[in-house]
C-alpha cells in the first residue's frame, strides 16, 4: 500500500486483479484519483466489490468485471466448503 501511495499518480492507469473488496482499488482511485479496471471472480465478492466502488463514489474512476483472469480459456467453481 505504502509503494502504492508513493508511485501511483493521479493521471496513471491501475489495474487491480483479483480485487477482492477493494482495497487497492480505493487506494489508486478514491485516495490518488488515478482509473482503475479491476477484476473479482467470485460473484459474493464482487458484489461487495461494486458496494465499495458505490460508497466511494468512484464509479467514473474505476471499471469493474465479474470475470477471473488467466492464461487459458475455461470456467472456474469456487467453494467455500473446500477443504484443502
Amino acid at each position: 500500500m505504502g509503494f502504492l501511495l508513493h508511485a501511483l499518480r493521479p493521471d496513471d492507469f491501475f489495474v487491480d486483479i483479483g480485487a477482492n473488496v477493494g482495497y487497492y482499488t480505493v487506494l489508486a482511485s478514491a485516495s490518488i484519483g488515478a482509473k482503475t479496471i479491476c477484476f473479482e471472480p467470485i460473484p459474493l465478492t464482487y458484489s461487495r466489490l461494486i458496494s465499495n466502488i458505490d460508497v466511494n463514489n468512484m464509479s467514473q474512476k474505476v471499471t469493474a468485471q465479474n470475470v477471473a483472469l488467466g492464461d487459458t480459456s475455461g470456467e472456474l467453481t469456487f467453494s467455500a466448503d473446500a477443504i484443502a
